[in-house]
């Protein structure tokens, strides 16, 4: 898969690849101009635009939150959906705000879109022996949101999810 094709992952940017005359709409995603769905945000351009998500704004607060909770965990599984382009901002976001709370960061990824890769990832978060969990905002990880909670609290690591639902379904943290 070619770079600006992996960039454009996801159903919008699917939807883009093919077309530039349908209007495509496009909610919740977490960077559009830099997975190239639209020029700015002030200006989308093409036949592209939508809602915006900036969940990486949220993400030093969030891991602050986590480091309250736990405050001798030193390291800190991230888990993302890698193949989502749109998570990369947020991970970066997450390293930075880690290093800035001293926190060494653990990126786990959901290989899939099945229930099973999710307790993959939690088979790995086990073995790793993490102080806490950041979920990145990604629409797979937020179907899988009850699964997730499910397993942290089976596993013990608190975590933190992106809004209220994750609070909801039985998460420690939520920003």
């Amino acid at each position: 898969m070619s770079e600006d094709r992996r960039r454009l992952a996801g159903s919008a940017g699917a939807a883009k690849s093919v077309t530039n005359t349908v209007p495509i709409v496009f909610t919740g995603e977490p960077d559009p101009v830099g997975t190239r769905l639209v020029a700015s945000l002030a200006h989308p351009g093409g036949n592209v635009t939508g809602l915006a998500d900036e969940h990486a704004d949220l993400i030093p607060k969030r891991l602050e939150l986590l480091k309250q909770v736990t405050p001798s965990a030193a390291r800190v599984g991230v888990l993302r959906n890698s193949a989502n382009p749109s998570t990369s901002a947020q991970l970066q976001a997450a390293v930075d705000a880690g290093r800035a709370l001293g926190l060494t960061l653990v990126p786990v990824d959901v290989t899939g879109p099945g229930r099973g890769d999710i307790d993959e990832a939690f088979v790995a978060i086990a073995e790793a022996r993490l102080g806490g969990l950041l979920v990145i905002a990604d629409p797979i990880l937020g179907n899988h949101r009850a699964r997730i909670a499910e397993l942290s609290i089976k596993h013990r690591p608190p975590t933190s999810g992106t809004h209220r639902g994750w609070a909801e379904g039985g998460l420690t943290t939520c920003a």
